[in-house]
């Protein structure tokens, strides 16, 4: 990826996670009150399933696009080994640094230095003109809810519906 498509990929990735966060969902209307807390972990636990949800769609359709010219994949061990080649350069620019595995079908996929996560810094406003900020360890786990719900929906497009779980060792 250039540059410049990087950058715009940044700044696209940074509006949507914006969004998510300035969004009040009807499941939440109950925090407009004048107690609203924008901190609270209710807020963080909606934002963070609303960019789940998101991601997931975005998944699904990303990996229906790169499989077009290829047949099923039916192997699991494929199914992780494409994720971490294909997918990830086509999010990324680069491929995952690892993938482990265990005799129970668990996969770890390793990646260093996501640029969606780089510069996380912008105004955090609600309806009621509140500017409060959550901290960068927030932030990064609102990406990381963004990023799990793509591989989500990912490896449900390639039939293998599974837990997705996003950690970060910065914020562990």
């Amino acid at each position: 990826m250039g540059e410049v498509s990087k950058r715009s990929h940044v700044i696209l990735i940074h509006e949507i996670v914006k969004y998510h966060i300035s969004r009040i969902t009807p499941e939440t209307n109950h925090l407009l009150s004048d107690n609203y807390d924008p901190s609270s972990q209710d807020t963080h636990s909606s934002i963070n399933e609303s960019l789940e949800d998101h991601g997931y769609d975005l998944g699904l359709k990303i990996v229906s696009r790169l499989t077009l010219s290829m047949g099923p994949i039916h192997d699991p061990n494929k199914c992780m080994v494409f994720i971490c080649r294909q997918l990830w350069t086509y999010l990324f620019g680069k491929q995952a640094k690892r993938l482990q595995s265990n005799s129970q079908g668990i996969y770890v996929v390793f990646s260093e230095d996501l640029y969606w996560m780089d510069n996380l810094e912008f105004n955090y406003s609600t309806r009621n003109n509140s500017t409060e900020k959550p901290s960068i360890e927030t932030y990064r786990q609102f990406y990381l809810s963004f990023i799990s719900g793509v591989l989500k929906g990912s490896l449900k497009s390639l039939g293998f519906p599974c837990s997705v779980f996003g950690e970060d060792e910065n914020i562990c």
